[in-house]
């Protein structure tokens, strides 16, 4: 597929007539008029995913484990009882790998900053440092693979899914998180917005755009459940329902800056 810059199409929809979409002093990424996708961003400013990027994690890491658990909760109701292997991608501190070990998988981690795989370490986690594509692991592998705010800073989206359906077991799941192109705040305050606009993205998806590429991508995608099941604990239970109540009424003001994806590898 050819999409270099001289004749920039979407990479979703073919459509051949990409808008350029810039954000002042941080990030130029083209805009597709018909089916939304945000592709092939170049950040103004460099990247570097060096210890400060990943600070705010640790330093909330109490809560971040907490949640964690809430949405590995909900995917229980689908994947059934926590068990076997989990793999997170773009582990950052190791937030996702403690909740996961607490209820019962074994947890590896992956993250491109060293520094990141450092903490994980020394919070006595596995995991590994990769270079964004190639996973380190062999085919089948796991029974999870979950991913928070990693697919939009990824350069090939279609490489990157073949990668985790190559990992995955048959019948594995994948549950991620992603910032949402298609919120309404985001649609009316464009590149204003430049809270939500990160110069280290490649990509902003929309629902639609996302689960698109998850089907063409062999994965068969699910509605992300909205609360665990009641075998997951009664302590828990309180916690997900404010914490599903919260985003519930975000999404009705039109201020949910991220969605969810739940999708399966066929078995």
């Amino acid at each position: 597929m050819d999409t270099s810059p001289e004749d920039p199409r979407c990479e979703l929809c073919q459509c051949g007539s990409l808008e350029d979409f810039l954000v002042p002093e941080k990030l130029q990424i083209l805009k597709c008029p018909e089916c939304g996708l945000y592709q092939k961003g170049v950040s103004l400013v460099g990247v570097d995913y060096a210890s400060d990027y990943h600070e705010g994690y640790d330093r909330r890491r109490a809560s971040k484990v907490r949640t964690a658990e809430v949405r590995l909760s909900r995917l229980t109701r689908l994947a059934g009882p926590a068990s076997g292997r989990l793999l997170d991608v773009g582990c950052s501190v190791g937030c996702t790998l403690e909740a996961a070990r607490r209820m019962g998988w074994e947890a590896v981690g992956t993250d491109v900053s060293s520094d990141a795989v450092a903490t994980c370490q020394q919070h006595g986690f596995e995991a590994l440092e990769y270079d964004g594509e190639s996973l380190p692991f062999p085919d089948g592998h796991f029974d999870v693979i979950t991913s928070w705010h990693v697919i939009e800073h990824v350069r090939d989206v279609r490489d990157t899914l073949a990668e985790w359906y190559r990992v995955l077991k048959p019948g594995g799941w994948v549950m991620i998180e992603t910032p949402n192109g298609q919120c309404r705040k985001v649609q009316r305050r464009g590149p204003s917005y430049r809270r939500f606009w990160a110069h280290e993205h490649t990509y902003t998806f929309n629902r639609l755009s996302l689960e698109q590429f998850f089907s063409e991508s062999q994965f068969q995608v699910f509605a992300p459940p909205r609360l665990p099941p009641l075998r997951s604990g009664w302590a828990r239970f309180p916690y997900a329902l404010a914490y599903q109540s919260y985003q519930g009424l975000r999404r009705v003001a039109g201020v949910d800056k991220a969605f969810q994806v739940v999708a399966r590898r066929a078995a």
